[in-house]
């Protein structure tokens, strides 16, 4: 009876969702998301990012003045439509800031108050676009096929589930 309790134990140890939730649990998930945002924001992508979203709030603005004075959070939404309006499911990612852009009053460009309302609408689509390859790029490029991330991550995890069946096992002789 007992070999079957410590197969049990076993088993729950290797389940990979218990892995997953004690990696976060332990806040080594924390960790290296904030080391890939920090590679993020310090990235000739992330400034690109920045003029592009300028560009596209700018635009907005172009659009609707009165957005400068409107709530902070609505016009963040208004903003983040757009992403979602011209086919990103996701949304831009909350790193963006586009807060801190709208607040800066920053006037808008000649080009864009020369525009007419279909040229800004394609603009518009053009930089959501745009924003969403480099998105896609620089994740697939530095998050999904990092060789480095992914040996970390596997070194952790493996470490984690030698700590967690150690301590299983401890409680198992106890």
């Amino acid at each position: 009876m007992e070999d079957s309790t410590i197969n049990t134990q076993t088993e729950l140890i290797t389940d990979p969702r218990q892995l997953v939730n004690q990696y976060k649990r332990s806040g080594l998930f924390d960790d290296e998301r904030k080391k890939i945002l920090n590679n993020f924001k310090s990235s000739e992508t992330y400034e690109l990012l920045q003029k592009k979203v300028e560009e596209l709030v700018n635009l907005k603005i172009q659009e609707d003045n009165s957005i400068l004075v409107k709530n902070k959070g609505r016009t963040s939404a208004l903003i983040q439509s757009s992403f979602i309006n011209t086919g990103n499911v996701n949304g831009p990612s909350s790193s963006l800031k586009t807060n801190n852009m709208i607040g800066s009053n920053k006037t808008t460009t000649t080009s864009a108050k020369n525009m007419s309302t279909a040229d800004r609408k394609q603009r518009e689509k053009e930089l959501v676009q745009e924003i969403n390859h480099l998105m896609n790029k620089y994740t697939e490029e530095n998050v999904t096929r990092s060789e480095s991330l992914n040996t970390s991550l596997l070194e952790q995890l493996t470490n984690l589930k030698d700590k967690m069946e150690k301590e299983e096992q401890e409680k198992i002789s106890k």
